[in-house]
């Protein structure tokens, strides 16, 4: 007899109940093998059941994705063991990301960037949005290529000029000159000028790798230039003394032995001085002569007076900026020199506003360095009227 407390012994015993077997924890709610689809609980097939059912995107996936498109993301082939290689910068430290510190391994990523560039200039044209997205993945290897190179210390003609293991090859650094002014990636030409302009330069002098003639003269204008359209005027005129004055000697401060010891003075008479003395002997070093001649910089001479505030010349800077004008300084100085044409054009709307109430369309395109159409279209989106070849300012 089970037992009962005394409180309840005179009391009619319960009616009995059927027994409740509590299942194990986690199976309350589990359904039977086979009565619904692998998905939760009480809502039928889950969305990967649907979606491989029916091919279509489970619900929550990014517009666009198709299960065919992922089925050709399993089937692309790996990325190439050079795209895997990693930036000296973002290396760590460790030895796998120091690969790009080899030359033999430089050399290769170097031929891989030119099947890009090969791929680029086959294609040019047909898609202009391809086509950018072209020029900014070689911008993104050369700067990856060009870490490397400095890191190991390189500033032979791989780096700057000439060929490579006999092979003639564009130079590194030069090329990255090249690409930025296509993509106009002004950060990186910013890095990759001064970097070249005239360290990577000076370098090659000191190991004797430079060849000659070599392309100083069109980098360094084109640094000018870029300071002229992307920098003030004083970051203008301190580069161009940085390149045309030879650096200053060290004068060489009188030290300590040139003072007389005070052991060897007397308040004695003192004696004769003696009829042969030691001559002292210092040697100069001689002097280190200018990265470039001025003259080899008219280009750039010619840009900045166009655009100074005292000799401002709209005429003479539409001059420049015709293709073939360039000279000595390359077509890449005048295409940097042509990025200012907006703040050119502004200033002369403000000038002629100043002076004149309307001017006639054709003046007004050879100040803006436009045509007569491209001129009356410029200024009808500046929100100025022009009729019968007038232009109103006011």
């Amino acid at each position: 007899m089970a037992y009962r407390p005394p409180h309840m012994r005179n009391r009619a015993p319960p009616a009995s109940a059927p027994a409740t077997h509590l299942p194990p924890l986690g199976t309350a709610d589990r359904p039977p093998p086979g009565a619904r689809g692998s998905g939760s609980p009480g809502r039928g097939l889950s969305r990967g059941d649907v979606s491989r059912a029916t091919g279509r995107p489970p619900r929550g996936a990014p517009p666009g994705m198709r299960a065919d498109g992922l089925r050709r993301a399993r089937d692309t082939p790996p990325p190439d063991e050079m795209e895997l290689l990693a930036s000296v910068s973002r290396s760590g430290g460790n030895a796998d990301g120091d690969r790009l510190k080899d030359p033999e391994t430089q050399a290769r990523f170097r031929a891989y960037i030119e099947d890009k560039i090969e791929r680029y200039r086959a294609a040019r044209g047909a898609n202009a949005d391809a086509d950018t997205e072209a020029l900014s993945t070689i911008v993104r290897l050369l700067r990856k290529l060009r870490e490397g190179v400095v890191a190991a210390g390189r500033c032979d003609a791989f780096a700057v000029q000439g060929a490579f293991a006999g092979v003639p090859v564009d130079p590194v650094f030069e090329d990255s000159v090249r690409y930025a002014v296509l993509t106009r990636a002004v950060p990186q030409l910013n890095a990759v000028l001064h970097g070249l302009v005239p360290d990577m330069y000076r370098a090659a002098d000191a190991a004797g790798t430079i060849l000659e003639p070599d392309n100083r003269a069109h980098f360094a204008s084109l640094l000018l230039v870029y300071h002229l359209v992307h920098s003030q005027r004083k970051e203008y005129q301190r580069m161009f003394e940085v390149l045309t004055l030879p650096p200053a000697p060290l004068r060489v401060a009188p030290g300590l032995d040139d003072i007389p010891s005070l052991a060897n003075l007397s308040l004695r008479t003192p004696s004769p001085p003696s009829l042969s003395p030691t001559p002292t002997h210092r040697t100069i070093p001689a002097p280190t002569p200018a990265f470039i001649a001025p003259s080899s910089l008219r280009f750039a001479e010619a840009a900045a007076r166009a655009l100074a505030h005292e000799t401002f010349d709209p005429l003479s800077f539409a001059a420049l900026t015709r293709p073939g004008s360039g000279g000595d300084a390359g077509d890449l100085a005048l295409t940097v020199l042509s990025w200012a044409a907006p703040t050119v054009r502004e200033r002369v709307r403000a000038l002629m506003r100043q002076s004149y109430m309307s001017v006639p369309l054709p003046w007004a395109a050879r100040l803006l360095g436009l045509t007569d159409s491209g001129a009356e279209a410029w200024a009808r989106e500046e929100g100025l009227t022009v009729a019968h070849g007038i232009v109103k300012l006011r």
